[in-house]
């Protein structure tokens, strides 16, 4: 479902569309968070506690430009540039560590997070001709038994 994340807290729009909290559900948060404010990104993750153990969500986040060198920082600055001149500039961007962090400070556990390097590992292992680099991310998390929001505190 697609919601007007400007517009309504998360919590009350996932409502009003008819989202049934007492069952677990998977999050594509995908190519969205880079937009959000800290704040916005807080509220939907604290809605998204609301849902039972083991629901999940998967998103996208794009590194600080210093944390992204050569061809993927090029192609990082273009995407940046085109959704700023449309009127829609990245907000927030995260390392590794900070997202992992924002998650479990919210009651997330059991994170992974998979980057380029990761994908050419996996993926093109011995390919010299295929390079996978991209300042954007991919972050899993589980919301854990009871929240884990309380160990932050």
């Amino acid at each position: 479902m697609t919601l007007p994340c400007t517009h309504l807290t998360p919590r009350c729009g996932m409502g009003a569309v008819g989202f049934d909290f007492s069952q677990p559900a998977v999050f594509s948060w995908i190519g969205t968070v880079q937009y959000l404010t800290l704040d916005a990104i807080g509220a939907t993750l604290d809605a998204i506690m609301d849902c039972p153990a083991a629901s999940r969500v998967v998103l996208t986040y794009n590194q600080p430009r210093a944390a992204v060198r050569g061809v993927p920082a090029q192609v990082s600055a273009a995407f940046v540039g085109i959704a700023t001149e449309m009127g829609e500039p990245f907000l927030s961007r995260f390392l590794p560590d900070e997202i992992d962090q924002l998650l479990r400070r919210h009651g997330f556990g059991d994170t992974a997070d998979f980057g380029p390097e990761d994908a050419r590992v996996r993926y093109f292992e011995g390919r010299t001709e295929v390079d996978a680099g991209s300042a954007e991310r991919i972050m899993t998390a589980t919301v854990m038994p009871g929240g884990a929001r309380a160990l932050w505190a």
